[in-house]
């Protein structure tokens, strides 16, 4: 229920928005896109337990100019996410905060890193990837790049050009935070 009104929220944006998690700490701004249901937000509430920033789990909201716009909610964690978390579920479905998880919300930036994840691997493994695979991922997750396609491809490679792009392979959200904040700060 609220991924829908969240996806309803977002493409009604005037700003081009794409579906991830996004987790800030010094002077990194990752973000990880990634369709629902495949641990972007349990690997952003892994990431903001580490100590990272919170900047959003749903949405990659950038202004016309690149920078990173936060667009903070509570996390809802399924059962299996909040126990991983060592948070105690509240049913199916349980709500927490950036300040839950010990950490605070960012204030955005500039997009340094974009973490292309794919769960269920027993061995964690975060490798670099060539800048070509952020445009295609930014446009495949985006919510709304299709109300001005033009727009949408011009700040996806304005992005891009400077990004570093990796590979996360996984099975646990807490090891696999370890590593990204191991690699990036």
């Amino acid at each position: 229920m609220i991924a829908g009104m969240n996806s309803s929220v977002i493409e009604t944006l005037s700003l081009f928005a794409i579906h991830a998690g996004v987790a800030g700490a010094s002077d990194r701004i990752a973000a990880i896109p990634a369709a629902s249901g495949h641990g972007k937000t349990t690997l952003t509430a892994a990431l903001v337990g580490s100590g990272f920033e919170y900047l959003s789990d749903e949405a990659l909201v950038f202004s016309d100019t690149g920078t990173v716009l936060p667009y903070p909610k509570p996390f809802a964690l399924s059962k299996w996410s909040a126990k991983k978390l060592g948070i105690t579920p509240q049913g199916e479905e349980t709500l927490s905060t950036a300040s839950d998880l010990g950490s605070t919300v960012g204030s955005g930036g500039e997009l340094t890193d974009l973490v292309l994840s794919e769960f269920g691997h027993s061995d964690v493994k975060l490798d670099p990837l060539p800048r070509s695979q952020a445009v295609a991922a930014l446009i495949q997750y985006s919510f709304n790049h299709y109300k001005d396609p033009a727009r949408a491809f011009r700040i996806a490679t304005e992005v891009a050009r400077d990004l570093n792009v990796w590979r996360l392979e996984y099975d646990d959200p807490i090891e696999a935070a370890g590593l990204i904040s191991d690699t990036l700060v």
